[in-house]
């Protein structure tokens, strides 16, 4: 899951939808994310960006999912 390119939109969204992944590929996948997205800090997500990671968001740890602005979950 790591080594997937997360670069494309449309992959992270097909994936976010996706409701069948373990824990540990969720993990891997926000990890991914983080790691390619790193420019965009969870204070800079948008709504757009909650709705495109989907169930991905359940795999950042808490502490990331804090610091995402209150006004993106609109």
């Amino acid at each position: 899951m790591q080594n997937l390119t997360m670069s494309d939109v449309d992959t992270v969204a097909a994936l976010g939808v996706y409701r069948n992944l373990s824990e540990a590929q969720l993990s891997a996948l926000a990890q991914a994310f983080s790691e390619q997205w790193a420019a965009k800090e969870p204070e800079d997500w948008t709504d757009i960006d909650l709705a495109m990671l989907g169930q991905i968001i359940c795999g950042f740890n808490h502490s990331d999912i804090l610091r995402v602005h209150p006004d993106a979950y609109k």
